[in-house]
């Protein structure tokens, strides 16, 4: 493995950079494996995961997985949903470009710490998945959308054990705020191993390449997120 510190997202930030030969069955690709520490601040990290958990469920039946697969443009006519995923056990909290400021907020904050490659050309897709104790996701390749390039994953959470992701076979060890992000994710294997306590909660993002895919209107204005005054002292009052 070849480890190197790239000073190339501002004065602040790092990237953990590795590059290695794949080793595993049917990988195709030689994945770029990176982590940008500390992207959001911790308590930022508490709002979103505030109100993501105080957030109703707007899926109360079971779902087929597959019914929430769409192709782009359909995705721009559905609203943001939270649903809980049978078929994993995970929480899933959907962000689509119709919830234009949460959506961009994250955009905002996400793509000026990824890599410069083609690959993490722009976001595509974005959901807050939470996975609690006894709940893992085996080894897979990312296979919703064929135009999905690389993925990446914000880590939330911090009170959990287990929950390790795995890609290719590299066991990546990431912190409360730092985005893990590796391109090829179609065809490089990756998985998260059982989580044992707590819940591990994870805002994953899908990239393409290829702008003419992308339903966001990039003249969209960036805003921060409203985290009203009710929500924090209710937040405040669970520490």
């Amino acid at each position: 493995m070849i480890t190197q510190n790239l000073k190339i997202l501002g004065d602040v930030h790092k990237l953990d950079f590795y590059i290695r030969d794949s080793n595993m069955p049917g990988s195709t690709e030689r994945p770029i494996i990176a982590i940008a520490k500390m992207v959001i601040k911790r308590d930022t990290c508490k709002l979103i995961l505030h109100k993501f958990r105080n957030r109703e469920y707007d899926i109360s039946v079971p779902v087929d997985e597959q019914q929430l697969v769409w192709e782009p443009e359909d995705i721009t006519k559905q609203n943001n949903f939270k649903y809980k995923n049978p078929n994993t056990g995970t929480t899933n909290w959907i962000i689509t470009p119709m919830d234009n400021q949460l959506y961009m907020w994250f955009a905002e904050k996400i793509m000026p710490n990824v890599l410069e490659h083609n690959d993490f050309g722009f976001i595509s897709y974005i959901s807050v998945i939470e996975y609690p104790a006894g709940t893992k996701l085996d080894w897979h390749k990312d296979s919703a959308d064929p135009y999905d390039t690389a993925t990446a994953l914000l880590i939330l959470d911090k009170e959990f054990t287990g929950g390790k992701l795995t890609v290719d076979d590299i066991v990546i060890d990431a912190k409360q705020g730092d985005m893990v992000m590796f391109n090829h994710s179609q065809n490089v294997w990756h998985s998260v191993s059982p989580v044992n306590s707590g819940y591990r909660t994870v805002v994953a993002v899908w990239f393409q390449n290829d702008q003419s895919h992308t339903p966001i209107n990039e003249d969209d204005k960036l805003q921060e997120p409203e985290f009203d005054e009710s929500e924090m002292n209710t937040y405040n009052a669970l520490l």
